[in-house]
Parts: C-alpha cells; structure tokens; sequence
C-alpha cells in the first residue's frame, strides 16, 4: 500500500474520502452475531452495499459515506439508539478491532493507556485528531476534533464513549466513568471526554498489605513496652499473618491480572508475527514476479516461474493462470499449481468461449473488474455451462479471479482458491492479486514482444544474408560501417568483419568518396535548415568502389537515414547493387547499336548507289541509241564518224560500269 493511500491529502477530505478503518464495522458485525442473533449480517452488508472481505482486512478503510449508510440500513433494522455506545463497550473485546486497539494494552495503567489514545485514534480514524491530558490520579481529559472537510455525526460520538469507558474495564476490571461537557453536535469545536476511573483491585490490596505493616511495625514497637511478652509476641504474629494475607491476595489478584495481559499480549505478538510475514512474503512475490518477468522471455516458463512463486509466498492452494488463444475466441489453461494429476486433466480441457456475455467470468475480464466469491453456491446461475462443469469437478468452494489486462487488452484470468483453508478472502488479497495480475501481463507481452522479435530477426537476418545486394549501415560521425551484411564477400571481396573496420574512402574510389560526402555534407545542412524531412529522404547514387583485389567495382547506391530518439540523423541505412554485369551488358548494346548504325547506313548507301545506277543506265541507252541515229549517212573514213564511233564505245563501257554497279547493289542488298 503506497503512501498515498495510508495518508490522504487533509485537504481533500469528503464523503467519499476513505477515513475508517474496516474494525469499526467489524466491532459492529461481530457485537451484532453475538448479542443480536436475530439480525441478519449478511443482508446488512448487501443493503450497505459492501462485503465480507471488505470487513475482515483489517487493512482496508470505509469513506463516511459508507459509514452512514451501514447506519442508516442498521437503524431501519434494529431501531436501538444505543447501539453505537454498546458496541464501543465491547470493542476491545472483539477480534475485529486487531491490532489497532490491542496496540494500548502494553501500557499496563490505565493513565498510560488513554494516554496512548492520541496515538491509535490516528490509525483508527483517518479524519480526526484526539489530545489526552492527564489532569490527575485516576483522572484524564481526552479531546476528539474533526479535521477540515470530516463530518462527524453523533452515533460516531456515542462509540467513542463506550470504547473510553471500556478501556477503563480492560485495564482496571471496571468501566471508567465519562462525562462528556463539549460536543461538536451541540455546536462545540471538539468533543470532550471528562474520564475516572477506579484503581486495579491488585494495586488496591497492594497498597492496603503496605498501609497494614507499617501499621503493624508502629504498633508491635509501641506496644513491646506496655504488654507482656507472651501476649505481645502474639499480636505480632497475628498482625504479620494478616499483613501477609493481605499481601497474599494482592500477589494473586496481580498474577491473575498478569497472566491476562500476557495472554492478550500474546496473541497481538502472535497476529503481528503473522501480519508481518505476511507483508514479507508479498513483497518477496512482487520482486520474483518483477526478476521472472525481466529474465524469462518465453510465455510457458514465465507462467510457471509465476504460479511457483505464488505457491510459496501466498496462502492460497491453488492457482491457475488461463489464457485467451491467438484467435481471441477461446480461454485455455496457461499454467496452474496445487491440483490433483485428475485435476490438471480437467484443467487442460479448458475451453471457455471468449464471446459468451453471460459467463460472469468472461464479463469480468472485459470490464477489467475482480471477482471474489467466498461461497460459489447462488452464483452458478452467472456462470457458462463449461465454468459450472469446471467448478464443480475441481470441487471449488471459494475463489478469486482477477483479470489480466495490458493496455486495456483483456489477455485472461489468473484464479486462486483456499479449498480445505478456513480463511475468508479480504480486499487485501485482491489488491495484492490485482498488482500481481498487471505484472504477469506485462511479462506475457513482453515474453510475446520478444518471441516476435526473433521471428522478425530471423527473417530479416536470413533476407540479409541470401540478398545478392549489400545492406549496410553507416555511422554518420565516424564514417564506418555499423553493419554490413553477408553479401559484401561477393560484390567486393570483403567479409563483413573485415569490411566493419574500414572507412568509406578507403573502398570508395577518390573521385566517388567526394561524391558521396559531398552529398551526404549538404542533405544534412538541408536537415539542420529544415528543409528536408529526414524521414522520407533518399538519394541514389552510381560510385566506384574497390575490389579487395584492387580492380574497380561499379555500384548504385540508394540510402536513407535512420534517426535517433530525437528524430535526428544517426545513420545512414543503405543498399548497394553491383552494376558490373549492367556495365558490361550496355556496352554490348552500345557495339551492337553502332553495328546495326553502319549496317543500316550500307543499306541505304547501296539503295541509293542502285538508284543513280538504274537512272545512269537509262541516259546511256538515250545516248547511245541517239548516237547510233547520228553515225547512219556519215562515211566510215569520215572523221565525224570515227568521233561517234569512240564515243558509242565509251558510252557502252558507261553501260557495262553501270550494269556491274547495279549488279553489286543488287547482292549487297539482298535484293536479288
């Protein structure tokens, strides 16, 4: 329990504001039981509306809003006005006061005790202030003020007169006599107790045996002169034995009043024993749950690592954890502790659908809320089939269920029982039950978290190491490689260790180091300007990196940055392709291309060659035919005619030139 909760802000104080202490009305059940069998308990808590384990956790404190309406519903009951006064007269005769009242029995006077009131009233009543004054022997003044934002009501002052008057009976055997002159509900201040109470009867008789032998002493001594010595041994001895009769009795009656505080003592001692190892096992639990769900990051193992600590730590039987399966669908066993082998047999048959509204169960794990049944018959109506069939082969008489929740996100139910126990189930072990219940949530997402990572981590682990590309991470501040993957060993000759060690200019050739710095340098004073948005950057680039035999590797590398918590630029996240084999193949196409060029020039040389031919054949067969005409009528021996005739035969060797040219064409391309 924090701080927070033991000691509310006095600022705050309303009627919703827990003040009491869960005693106050546990005195009121308990007198109730005892001198009113006719009243039934337990349908004056359902009309209050609280319940059995919000009474018996001594721990556990009521608002005065509820304070009221246990009274309101008391009174429409039983109708006695007294009944606040009778209850405090047997309080610190009942078990429910605890520890808080049996705190002032180790003041063994009863001046001591009410004296010690100012200090239990505080862990009593969280709202009041009380001052006690001894004003002398036998006599005390106790002032009981209410703080700012408490109202006091008058059946709260008729309880504390009775519990003054029965701390006077505790410690002498006999009420105290209180009076009461101030009282907040007459429009005083403060309430005040005017008390007295009578001496213990050992104390009486002890003072009464000392009073008789000095009277005794006196006159033994003066009678020695005036009475014989027979008679006056006599009155002596006589004196001595009443003297010590009367211490007699005193020793007796102290004894008796001895062995009873002893006794009560006892068994405070014995409850604070428990009380506090209690405290230390929970909070052992707390820390094995907290050191299981930091180290253990498997489901199974964390869950049975859990149960076992509960086991040992906690007062409960038996546990079981169940779990809503992948499908959201179903409730399956988890892991469990304290059942039978036949148990566990019914145990992993769980099967409890997740969507069954009417499944009291099933509801509670949605809305986040406990259940505590301190007996299971009544409440099988609330229940699935399957849970009532569960319930009833586990032989289950009592139970708590507690909801496992992260994030809003039901995840199953951790339930424990006391079967065989007679114990009542407390607000205490639910709160405790709830803490533990967020701490086994946290550890099965965290133990999920982390089963997922792996999955995660061994895909991307074996796509890193199978990808023809290199993946690589690049330190911004030291310019070397953070991570490089597999990969690095078939493009540049380098193992991935080897490559983590070297510096980007030294396998970045001279003119491809200043490129990519350069480019690097001014993405980031755009970054730090606020010009680009890291987050959706990259860039391309084509570099030449070395071979670790010294030949030259082309690469294209396409980067972005990877941020750190403040959402700037750490690293530089890349991946590289050798363009070795792109290289070579454009410079294939590049050969082919001019080929096909020439070819295609040939082509259209040689269209055009045959053109000219064909057209330069036609003005020769013009030429010669015309040539042909003239030479007829002209004498052979004429010198016109040996003109013509040289002429024709040039103009037929034109022809034949002609002919050979297009027969040429012709081949060359293909025509036929």
């Amino acid at each position: 329990m924090t701080r927070s909760a033991m000691s509310p802000d006095k600022s705050a104080f309303n009627e919703q504001t827990p003040l009491y202490n869960s005693g106050i009305l546990g005195n009121y059940i308990n007198y109730l039981e005892s001198h009113h069998v006719d009243v039934d308990t337990d349908e004056l808590l359902r009309c209050t509306g609280l319940t059995r384990f919000d009474i018996n956790d001594e721990g556990h404190f009521f608002s005065q809003e509820q304070i009221n309406d246990f009274h309101r519903c008391l009174d429409e009951k039983l109708a006695d006005p007294k009944i606040s006064y009778k209850v405090g007269q047997h309080a610190l005769y009942m078990k429910s006061t605890g520890t808080i009242m049996q705190y002032g029995l180790q003041f063994i006077t009863p001046g001591a005790m009410y004296k010690a009131v100012d200090r239990i009233y505080s862990k009593w009543s969280r709202g009041h202030l009380s001052k006690t004054t001894i004003t002398g022997k036998g006599r005390a003044e106790v002032t009981v003020s209410a703080m700012p934002g408490v109202r006091d009501l008058p059946f709260q002052c008729e309880n504390r007169l009775g519990i003054f008057e029965a701390i006077g009976k505790v410690v002498t055997g006999l009420p105290a006599r209180v009076t009461h002159p101030k009282c907040m509900h007459r429009g005083d201040d403060a309430c005040q107790y005017l008390i007295a109470w009578e001496e213990k009867p050992s104390a009486i008789w002890k003072r009464l045996g000392a009073y008789a032998g000095v009277c005794s002493a006196i006159i033994a001594t003066g009678a020695l002169f005036f009475m014989p010595t027979t008679s006056w041994v006599l009155l002596t001895l006589a004196m001595a034995v009443a003297c010590l009769s009367i211490s007699l009795v005193g020793s007796t009656l102290g004894k008796k009043e001895l062995t009873g505080f002893l006794k009560e003592q006892g068994d405070t001692a014995g409850h604070l024993l428990e009380e506090i190892e209690n405290r230390y096992h929970n909070a052992r639990l707390v820390q094995e749950i907290g050191q299981a769900g930091a180290n253990i990051l498997e489901v199974n193992t964390f869950l049975n690592t859990v149960l076992e600590s509960m086991s040992r730590n906690l007062d409960f039987t038996r546990g079981m954890i169940a779990l809503c399966d992948e499908r959201r669908q179903q409730l399956c066993h988890g892991a469990s502790y304290g059942f039978s082998q036949e148990e566990r047999h019914f145990l992993g048959a769980i099967d409890i659908d997740f969507y069954n509204s009417s499944d009291m169960f099933i509801q509670a794990m949605k809305n986040g809320r406990p259940i505590v049944l301190n007996e299971i018959t009544g409440k099988t109506a609330e229940m699935a089939p399957n849970s009532v069939h569960l319930i009833d082969k586990l032989h289950v008489d009592a139970l708590i269920s507690v909801p496992l929740i992260h994030k809003k996100e039901p995840l199953g139910l951790l339930f424990v029982d006391s079967r065989g126990a007679i114990r009542d189930l407390t607000t205490s072990d639910v709160n405790l039950l709830m803490g533990i219940a967020s701490q086994i949530a946290t550890g099965i997402i965290n133990a999920r978290s982390y089963s997922r990572l792996q999955e995660s981590e061994q895909r991307y682990r074996l796509l890193a190491d199978n990808v023809t590309d290199i993946i690589w991470v690049l330190d911004i501040e030291t310019l070397k490689m953070k991570y490089v993957s597999p990969s690095v060993k078939n493009i540049q000759g380098y193992t991935p260790d080897e490559a983590v060690t070297l510096s980007i200019d030294q396998y970045l050739a001279p003119d491809s180091f200043q490129q990519a710095t350069a480019a690097l340098a001014k993405t980031l004073e755009s970054i730090t300007a606020g010009e680009l948005d890291p987050k959706s950057y990259s860039i391309t680039l084509e570099l030449d990196t070395y071979h670790k035999d010294g030949s030259i590797v082309p690469i294209e590398v396409t980067a972005g940055f990877l941020l750190d918590e403040n959402g700037k630029p750490n690293a530089v996240l890349g991946i590289a392709r050798d363009l070795s084999g792109r290289k070579k193949a454009e410079k294939e196409r590049t050969e082919i291309e001019k080929k096909l060029q020439r070819a295609k020039k040939m082509e259209s040389l040689g269209t055009m060659a045959g053109s000219i031919a064909h057209n330069f054949n036609n003005l020769l067969m013009v030429v010669l035919g015309n040539l042909e005409l003239a030479k007829e009528g002209l004498p052979e021996t004429s010198t016109t005619a040996r003109n013509i005739l040289r002429a024709t035969h040039a103009s037929q060797r034109a022809a034949d030139l002609s002919s050979m040219m297009l027969t040429y064409v012709g081949v060359g391309s293909g025509s036929g």
